[in-house]
């Protein structure tokens, strides 16, 4: 994370998780590979967002085809008219909002500190659905569980994360770093991957596959993407957007639609967040 993306996430540790162990998680490995650019004539079109502004997720209602954007304090607005949608308070004083993913029918699911969140834009409810932090952790170790990375696989109704272990209730290092599905009806976790230190700041869908452990992700991750393979637990680099100026991705999502993946991050020198929408093709071009 990086600029005004950079947010201490918690101040407190909530109590909500219910494993005493530790769980079983098979280690994800990352290929040693350089990530290509992507070049400006690849862009399809962008959008500067006010530098006031602190967006942590960017999502695409699967329905409606509405963009919309998740700034870390709980404002939703719409990308292209900026109109603001629904405004959700963090659940914890002095913590914010990590990613979001839109479910279809006006819901979105949000990361917040400990929990995940069903939030919806037309009653302004936010309820808390699913759970990531770290039981195995005892009182005195002051370590909170957040994610900044969510995605919704429709095919097979679950949410995907990446939960990370913070030290010092929130403001240290990262200890641990995991990817972890939940099941969408009940919030009940299904699988846990530990992973290399990765600190993901997005998730997409890339193919669901047939069964859910064929699903392959794309990770956000500082200026670069990487493609998750579940059943190989292997993540691949494919892109930087560094040379477009883009520093710190805050979050993506795909238009199905369009065919397109929308990247949010955070402008060189400027320091101001911006969306640029590319093609789909030119991410996974040649991999």
């Amino acid at each position: 994370m990086a600029g005004k993306h950079a947010v201490v996430w918690a101040l407190l540790v909530a109590a909500c998780g219910s494993w005493t162990e530790e769980p079983n998680a098979p280690r994800v490995e990352i290929a040693p590979l350089q990530a290509r650019p992507v070049a400006p004539a690849d862009v399809v079109e962008a959008w500067a967002l006010p530098a006031a502004m602190i967006p942590m997720g960017i999502a695409v209602e699967p329905d409606t085809g509405r963009r919309v954007v998740l700034e870390v304090e709980g404002r939703v607005s719409e990308l292209e008219t900026g109109e603001e949608l629904a405004f959700f308070e963090a659940p914890l004083p002095g913590t914010g909002f990590g990613d979001v993913a839109a479910l279809g029918g006006g819901l979105l699911a949000l990361t917040a500190v400990s929990d995940g969140y069903i939030a919806s834009l037309a009653d302004g409810s936010l309820v808390p659905h699913f759970c990531y932090e770290p039981g195995w952790f005892d009182d005195a170790s002051n370590a909170v569980q957040a994610s900044g990375a969510l995605a919704f696989d429709a095919l097979h109704d679950r949410l995907f994360a990446q939960p990370l272990t913070l030290a010092n209730g929130g403001r240290g290092n990262v200890l641990e770093s995991f990817f972890a599905t939940y099941d969408i009806t009940s919030g009940v976790d299904l699988q846990w991957w530990r992973t290399p230190t990765l600190v993901a700041s997005g998730l997409a869908v890339l193919d669901a596959g047939e069964t859910p452990d064929a699903t392959t992700l794309l990770v956000a991750q500082g200026d670069e993407l990487l493609r998750f393979d579940v059943a190989q637990r292997m993540l691949t680099v494919l892109v930087s957007f560094g040379e477009l100026g883009l520093v710190s991705i805050a979050g993506i999502a795909r238009d199905d639609v369009a065919g397109t993946l929308l990247v949010l991050g955070y402008d060189e020198g400027a320091d101001a967040p911006a969306v640029l929408e590319v093609p789909l093709d030119a991410v996974l071009q040649g991999s």
